[in-house]
């Protein structure tokens, strides 16, 4: 699968019961997907800002405690979505993390503000971390002067599915924050 100049890698996929499904990617026993972008590494026009969201259900779960959805550097940098969790990490480990039940579609988003403002409203979010759930803030969290959502070693996305089934409706990534209005 290819969107502009990312692509992705296919693993374990039979085609049968997994795959395209009703408008959605379907993950079942022990398929993989490597979307090759990676969202949290960071260019010479970066201010410390992103957001990233993930509509996605997860059903049929054996194992609640899998990593799903994940982003997460050898620093646990990034984010992970398991079967009834949310959770996203800065370098110096600021984190916010949110429960969800299972059986349900969800939009998850992460948005990380940088640090400085020209305006009321970045000023009043100035390098604040956001977790959202289907438009709703859920999470909230000050980063630290130096902090950075950053990985040192940035990562792809993975999707992978060992004991749920994982469907995944769309995934949008954004190199600055996206407001609640």
């Amino acid at each position: 699968w290819n969107y502009e100049e990312i692509t992705s890698n296919f693993e374990g996929f039979t085609w049968g019961g997994d795959g395209w499904i009703n408008s959605a990617l379907r993950l079942i026993g022990g398929d993989k997907v490597t979307i090759n972008y990676k969202p949290l590494q960071q260019l010479a026009t970066s201010r410390n800002a992103f957001a990233l969201s993930i509509k996605f259900k997860v059903h049929n779960i054996t194992d609640e405690n899998e990593e799903l959805i994940t982003c997460l550097d050898g620093n646990n940098t990034g984010f992970v979505i398991k079967a009834n969790e949310a959770l996203i990490r800065t370098n110096w480990n600021t984190q916010v993390s949110t429960k969800f039940a299972a059986g349900e579609v969800y939009n998850i988003g992460f948005v990380s503000f940088p640090i400085t403002y020209s305006d009321n409203y970045g000023m009043l979010n100035a390098n604040m971390l956001y977790l959202y759930v289907n438009g709703v803030i859920c999470g909230s969290a000050m980063k630290g002067a130096n902090d950075s959502i950053y990985q040192d070693n940035p990562l792809p996305i993975t999707l992978q599915s060992k004991s749920a089934t994982l469907d995944i409706y769309s995934i949008r990534a954004y190199d600055t924050q996206l407001t609640d209005d």
